[in-house]
């Protein structure tokens, strides 16, 4: 795992019983006119690997960023 507080992180997944599946994520943090974006990259090293894996299905993926979002309003708001 690499981290370059507070723009970025960089590590590797490795899926149980899928060693071939190995990925890199890197997830960037951008800050401009008082508003974060945030980039998330999952990197196969090949498109068979990856399709193989996940066929195109996110939607894991889209709700674990529906979570962090409504996360990060109540901490805004002060509810958590």
């Amino acid at each position: 795992m690499e981290i370059e507080p507070p723009t970025r992180i960089v590590k590797t997944w490795v899926f149980e019983g899928r060693p071939e599946a190995e990925a890199v994520e890197t997830i960037s943090l951008r800050e401009e006119d008082v508003v974060t974006t945030m980039t998330d990259r999952l990197v196969f090293k090949d498109r068979a690997r990856r399709d193989a894996n996940f066929g195109g299905d996110t939607q894991g993926v889209q709700s674990s960023f529906n979570h962090l979002g409504d996360l990060l309003e109540d901490l805004l708001a002060g509810r958590a």
